[in-house]
């Protein structure tokens, strides 16, 4: 800093405004991912609850529906960038969650339910392909898509032994 000091272009005062700024502009990504995990705990905070219960018993599509409107309410102000990283972070956490409360049903899934599940979770995958496909393209939405696939398949696998399967994948 001493050579642009020695030109006297900027005062003390903008020089240091200047290193601020660009201090400011080098961490900013740092910032904004940090911002992105702060309203991702927090619509994730505000939605965990529609994700208790009997799996089985869950209306997905009116989980996802009340879950859409926290979100949204969320993302309207960010601009087309951070509202997609939003997007991918809600997506994610709804996709743990869904999970989370499928294993905790899982002692509720006898033998006789496992066809019932089974059919819950194709068309819980093709909701939740729905939904946040208005959000994502399809690329985004893959590895979460494939997890759901791979828990279907799993499920699919093993019918008759489904509440054992399940517990064993926990």
């Amino acid at each position: 800093l001493d050579p642009i000091k020695k030109q006297n272009l900027w005062t003390e005062e903008e020089l240091a405004k200047a290193f601020e700024e660009r201090k400011i502009e080098q961490n900013s990504f740092e910032i904004i991912k940090e911002v992105m995990v702060k309203i991702s705990d927090t619509a994730y905070l505000q939605t965990r609850d529609f994700y208790t219960g009997d799996f089985l018993d869950m209306d997905f599509d009116e989980v996802l529906h009340k879950s859409m409107v926290i979100y949204e309410e969320l993302t309207d102000c960010m601009d087309t960038s951070s509202s997609r990283e939003a997007w991918k972070s809600f997506m994610k956490k709804s996709m743990a969650a869904y999970i989370q409360c499928l294993l905790n049903s899982s002692t509720k899934i006898k033998q006789k339910k496992s066809e019932e599940a089974i059919s819950k979770i194709q068309k819980d995958y093709e909701t939740f392909e729905s939904v946040f496909g208005e959000y994502l393209g399809k690329k985004t939405m893959r590895p979460s898509l494939e997890v759901i696939g791979d828990v279907k398949n799993f499920f699919e696998s093993s019918p008759d032994f489904l509440s054992v399967s399940v517990e064993k994948m926990r």
